[in-house]
């Protein structure tokens, strides 16, 4: 017997501005980094003042027969002791609207005044125990989008896709995608999958901006019969990508022959593509070549997507067979070392230890099975 229960992922996904030139470009861009930067001061502000809140309470000590509730003083819960003219998380977010109003879209501070207020009541217990100071929110704050934010998708070149926000235009750029956060997010746009509440996040790193939408997804968490109590340990190997072990078993997935040699296949075609190009002075010779190393591209990304596809789901049926409730996951930074260790710098580059750790992740979290890294 199975059943199901929601669950939640998030995916981060890779963004461009699409439709920008020149100083457009640069004008949607600082755009961006203006509402960054009033998130950061925002979250910041509201956290002060929840933390305030909490504080007066202590200052009416004056005699016995004051009380005083963080309450609104026209609601029933307030009406006695109330000393709010609007309910709590009304007041902090009537104070950003009242100095942010039309400098940034107002549903985006109603996301960020719920996220920091929850976070608050979550956590002000160890600000007054004296366990945690109040959280200071940093500069590259996420932010914080309504999935109805999201407008007008639609698909475009190369399997990416392009949508509206707050009148800015984006595109996806799901790049190599081992992760295979297209497939989940083609989900959400069938009803599969539910695209939530989610966050764009800003970053400039070696003088370059970047963006992503850390993308929120719900989805049924298919609930089978596992204990989890029974631990599996499953290793990232050179020889074999997967190795399982359980008890006494050892279970093998995949081989090194399998996976690397039509992969290698595949891009010595492409080097070779890459060389004649180099040769070719232009015309329609030079286009040809060019519409070859994008399909042998296309190729070895579809190829790894599938094999890591295929080692993942097996290991996660065989947690199933077996009952096993719990994953520990070799860590991969120890797999590196080992790699490096050995001077096995090309099994590094291809084996796409990230892009099964991820698939794993994605997988064992829709079944419940518990991943731990070791």
């Amino acid at each position: 017997m199975s059943d199901t229960k929601d669950v939640t992922i998030t995916r981060k996904i890779e963004l461009n501005l699409h439709g920008y030139e020149g100083k457009d470009f640069k004008e949607a861009f600082d755009k961006l980094y203006k509402w960054r930067n009033i998130c950061f001061n925002a979250a910041n502000l509201v956290a002060t003042h929840c933390f305030h809140q909490e504080q007066t309470k202590q200052f009416f000590y004056y005699t016995e027969n004051v009380k005083v509730k963080l309450a609104d003083v026209n609601s029933e819960k307030g009406k006695d002791s109330g000393i709010l003219t609007t309910s709590k998380q009304n007041s902090t977010y009537q104070l950003l609207s009242s100095i942010y109003k039309g400098q940034i879209p107002m549903s985006i501070m109603t996301s960020l005044n719920s996220q920091i207020v929850s976070s608050f009541n979550k956590e002000k217990k160890h600000y007054f125990s004296g366990e945690r100071s109040l959280r200071n929110y940093k500069s590259d704050i996420p932010i914080p989008i309504q999935a109805s934010d999201i407008n007008k998708i639609t698909e475009g070149e190369h399997g990416n896709y392009y949508f509206t926000m707050h009148g800015l235009s984006f595109r996806t750029n799901f790049g190599k995608d081992l992760s295979g956060n297209k497939i989940i997010f083609e989900r959400s746009l069938q009803g599969e999958y539910k695209l939530c509440d989610s966050s764009i996040q800003v970053i400039k790193k070696n003088g370059k901006s970047r963006i992503f939408l850390l993308a929120v997804f719900q989805f049924d968490k298919l609930r089978v019969n596992i204990d989890p109590k029974k631990v599996g340990v499953v290793k990232l190997d050179f020889e074999t990508p997967l190795i399982l072990q359980f008890g006494d078993k050892v279970i093998k997935i995949g081989s090194k022959q399998e996976f690397l040699h039509r992969r290698l296949a595949i891009q010595a075609g492409l080097r070779r593509t890459q060389i004649a190009a180099k040769y070719n002075k232009g015309g329609k010779g030079i286009q040809k070549k060019i519409a070859a190393i994008e399909r042998y591209k296309a190729s070895e990304i579809s190829y790894v997507s599938s094999r890591i596809h295929k080692y993942s789901a097996e290991l996660i049926n065989l947690c199933i067979k077996y009952k096993i409730g719990t994953i520990i996951l070799e860590n991969m930074k120890d797999v590196e070392e080992k790699t490096k260790e050995e001077n096995n710098e090309f099994l590094l580059r291809n084996w796409s230890y990230f892009g099964l750790r991820e698939k794993i992740s994605y997988k064992s979290n829709k079944f419940g099975i518990t991943l731990q890294e070791n």
